[in-house]
């Protein structure tokens, strides 16, 4: 799966916005596929697919680089702040992109909030808890670019 709305790139283990994207670099795989990796500060996404898939994200991401200067960001609310087990939060405005695996024994998630250099470790019960943490980091990212969905 993958899928670019509103400035969002999400596949199946990992979401970012194309604004935190520095470059895109591919490589052929085999037959019809390529690996494509799009490079965040010292960290990247690995994702392979077709190359209509690549010339769409290619295209969209070069769109969305020359389509004009971010909207200036208002002040952090506490919604803005994903909070586990009311230990610590993170301004998810400062989350460059997301990163998810499924725990098949016990069917948690293990999720990754990378920041820069660094990343914060998450592990989220359900299926449900996990759409709602992509849906605000979705949210927040849409609406620190002007986006309104």
């Amino acid at each position: 799966m993958i899928k670019i709305e509103n400035g969002i790139f999400e596949t199946k283990w990992a979401l970012t916005h194309l604004d935190n994207v520095n470059h895109i670099s591919w490589e052929h795989h085999e037959g019809v596929l390529w690996n494509v990796k799009l490079h965040i500060e010292s960290k990247h996404i690995v994702q392979r697919m077709d190359k209509k898939n690549l010339d769409e994200l290619k295209n969209k991401w070069a769109e969305w680089k020359t389509s004009g200067p971010i909207s200036e960001r208002p002040a952090l609310s506490m919604d803005e702040m994903f909070k586990e087990n009311n230990k610590w939060s993170v301004d998810l405005t400062k989350v460059d992109f997301l990163s998810y695996k499924q725990n098949y024994e016990d069917y948690t998630y293990f999720v990754k909030l990378h920041i820069g250099s660094k990343d914060v470790r998450v592990f989220l019960d359900t299926k449900e808890e996990l759409k709602e943490l992509k849906q605000k980091w979705k949210q927040i990212k849409g609406e620190s670019n002007g986006i309104n969905e």
